[in-house]
């Protein structure tokens, strides 16, 4: 009998830590340089917009990651 994995769709914690935890998440399944928005919205489980309330925006988001 095989196992299913559940895995959320969304965070559970909004924090800025586990924001930047995301990113880094994120960047290491993708594997290109530079992350590009497009290509993390299609993986994330944390908007853009919510990134750039937190972080100040994308640019200070990837410093901070």
């Amino acid at each position: 009998m095989s196992k299913i994995k559940f895995e959320l769709s969304r965070l559970t914690d909004y924090s800025d830590e586990e924001i930047i935890r995301e990113i880094q998440r994120v960047a290491k399944l993708l594997i290109i340089a530079p992350l590009t928005i497009s290509a993390f919205h299609k993986e994330s489980k944390v908007s853009v917009r919510t990134i750039k309330r937190h972080l100040g925006g994308w640019k200070e988001a990837l410093e901070a990651a």
